[in-house]
């Protein structure tokens, strides 16, 4: 999913100084050369039966799966991550080095390929993105793109946040831990990463009514009880999963436990991933439709959130 009437709606914002424009609105095509890939992707076969008891996964880290049926069909997957416990850490995708050439910021990557690059335990898609020459396509895998919104990797930004946007947001992290949503730039910030609309804050739902069905990506916290949340929103899976609403996703987050809660890019883009093995086994564990809605489809993003966490201990 990507910021179709972003240019419309900013154009009448006088920007800040250093502030990135908003790209061209922008409709994707995939190119033919990369229908057939991920298709026979090893990594699709290995996924958990629906199950509603939470399953540990990592220390400090559980797996929990739900079906609904009201108001629509609809799979949600969840990851619960207590970063009181030792070991457990909340991650954000650094910049390449060196930096791509021109107004790029970042290469794109499939997720479950970056997982094991950076050493995560879990991945969850983050920012939109669009590939700066060509923004109505797709970009390849490896290939230099924009990211829409700001991005901050240990106290360096090398994404700048839009301005006087009230739908593109920000999820932070200071340098203590503290985690929040934002509309606005935040210079403390030790990491962010951008999104869509800032969805919960201070436990009240913010979401917009009457959003449209989509696959979604949702990053939520909680500072008191230290707790992360990611959550996945299969879709476009008529009669299996359909897709949901900012309004479900923000009531759904609540419920869980989380104060506030950002939606990530979604649509094609949500995909969920856990890295359980040495040497590496990743597992995704929604079914993403990342090529022209073809479910079990990955297709290359710009940056990611994820976890770091120890290994069960055994028994």
């Amino acid at each position: 999913m990507w910021k179709k009437d972003r240019a419309r709606k900013l154009s009448k914002a006088a920007p800040l100084r250093g502030s990135k424009p908003a790209p061209r609105p922008m409709s994707r095509k995939v190119p033919a050369v990369i229908i057939a890939i991920s298709l026979a992707v090893s990594v699709w076969g290995t996924r958990s039966p629906l199950h509603a008891a939470p399953e540990a996964i990592f220390q400090g880290v559980t797996l929990e799966k739900e079906k609904l049926t009201s108001p629509r069909p609809v799979e949600l997957i969840w990851i619960e991550a207590d970063l009181s416990v030792p070991g457990v850490s909340l991650e954000f995708t650094p910049p390449p080095d060196p930096k791509p050439p021109g107004k790029a910021e970042i290469l794109a990557s499939k997720p479950t390929q970056l997982l094991p690059k950076l050493g995560w335990q879990v991945i969850l898609n983050g920012d939109a993105f669009a590939v700066p020459e060509d923004p109505k396509r797709l970009p390849r895998d490896g290939e230099a793109i924009d990211i829409n919104g700001p991005a901050i990797y240990r106290g360096t930004p090398f994404s700048p946040a839009i301005s006087n946007s009230t739908r593109y947001g920000i999820f932070y992290q200071l340098r203590n831990g503290t985690c929040g949503v934002s509309y606005s730039p935040m210079p403390k910030a030790w990491n962010a990463i951008g999104g869509f609309h800032v969805i919960l804050k201070g436990g009240a739902v913010l979401a917009k009514k009457d959003t449209p069905l989509h696959p979604r990506s949702v990053v939520g916290v909680n500072n008191r009880t230290r707790r992360i949340y990611f959550l996945i929103v299969d879709g476009r899976r008529p009669g299996q999963s359909e897709g949901a609403t900012e309004v479900e996703i923000a009531e759904w987050m609540k419920k869980r436990g989380a104060t506030d809660a950002l939606n990530l890019d979604g649509g094609g883009s949500s995909i969920m991933a856990v890295n359980t093995g040495s040497p590496p086994t990743v597992r995704v564990l929604n079914t993403p439709v990342g090529l022209l809605n073809i479910p079990g489809t990955e297709r290359p993003v710009a940056n990611c959130i994820g976890l770091k966490a120890p290994a069960l201990q055994k028994k």
